[in-house]
């Protein structure tokens, strides 16, 4: 079964349950940096073989190009320390970010915006 992100599949009951507004406004989209980004509210991803869920702080601007998660300078990285270990990233594992969309200019995103 596919995943297709945090918020997919819910009844309105549920989403209101969840913090939607009842319009049925998602709280994400509150915060604003969906706004700004070419992929924005990017989901979860990977095909997770290994069924570990591995979570970045947010999208880099490869990331947000690419619309897809851990490609950038630190995937490259991170996925060098695990080949030694037989691990592919986009295949063993599912992919998430605390804030779905690359907060301008790469700076941390503030607790405001994780909240939302």
């Amino acid at each position: 079964m596919p995943i297709t992100g945090f918020w997919s599949g819910k009844t309105p009951a549920e989403k209101i349950a969840a913090g939607y507004t009842a319009s049925g406004v998602d709280p994400c989209t509150q915060c604003g940096l969906s706004k700004d980004v070419i992929s924005p509210q990017m989901p979860v991803s990977g095909e997770g073989r290994m069924g570990i869920l591995a979570i970045g702080e947010g999208p880099g601007k490869n990331e947000d190009e690419q619309g897809i998660q851990f490609v950038g300078e630190a995937g490259q990285l991170w996925q060098s320390y695990l080949d030694p270990h037989g691990i592919s990233i986009p295949q063993d594992l599912f992919l998430d970010k605390s804030v779905q969309c690359r907060p301008p200019g790469n700076r941390t995103p503030t607790s405001q915006v994780i909240a939302h």
